[in-house]
């Protein structure tokens, strides 16, 4: 996405500011980003299709295949967060916000990476490193709508997360699903 377009779609983001942190990629979503699992896209199997991608999709076998605010609480609780309280930063905890549309469906996940500095990935486009949820509400995503909270990750010595493999247990992972 041209930032002219990202601009024309979240006008917000120009006047607080945003940096894109890295390329576009469509091997994986939002959900993945905040996840760091960048290897698949997250989405039920009752969503194939919803945004062209590359790669596997993943969904756990235990949330709801819907495309729901809370289906999506539920798989990223497989992952260990749970709903909260507010966005507001704890030192021991990763946050996360939820988005939905003015009907109910879940629509996109923003990570709270320190106090103040938001990373989305926007669609199958960039990641972007954004200073306030409210930016990218309106008609393109919604609203903020649910936020969660789990204990850090931990990390190696390097400060690299677990091997992706290793955060993939308790679900259906489809091997090119996408385009």
């Amino acid at each position: 996405m041209s930032a002219e377009d990202l601009l024309a779609t979240w006008p917000r983001l120009q006047r607080e500011g945003y940096e894109e942190t890295s390329p576009e990629d469509r091997r994986y979503n939002c959900v993945a980003w905040v996840l760091g699992e960048n290897h698949v896209w997250w989405e039920p199997p009752s969503a194939p299709g919803q945004i062209p991608h590359r790669g596997p999709t993943f969904w756990p076998d235990e949330a709801p295949h819907e495309l729901s605010a809370e289906a999506y609480a539920a798989a990223l609780a497989t992952r260990g967060f749970q709903v909260c309280d507010s966005e507001d930063w704890e030192p021991h905890y990763e946050k996360i916000a939820l988005y939905t549309t003015l009907d109910g469906d879940f629509s996109h996940a923003a990570l709270l990476r320190e106090p103040g500095t938001w990373t989305s990935k926007i669609g199958d486009w960039e990641d972007i490193t954004h200073y306030s949820l409210r930016v990218l509400e309106g008609d393109a995503i919604g609203r903020v709508a649910i936020y969660m909270r789990r204990f850090r990750v931990a990390v190696d010595k390097a400060g690299s997360p677990p091997a992706p493999g290793a955060i993939i247990p308790g679900g259906t992972l489809k091997e090119g699903s996408g385009p």
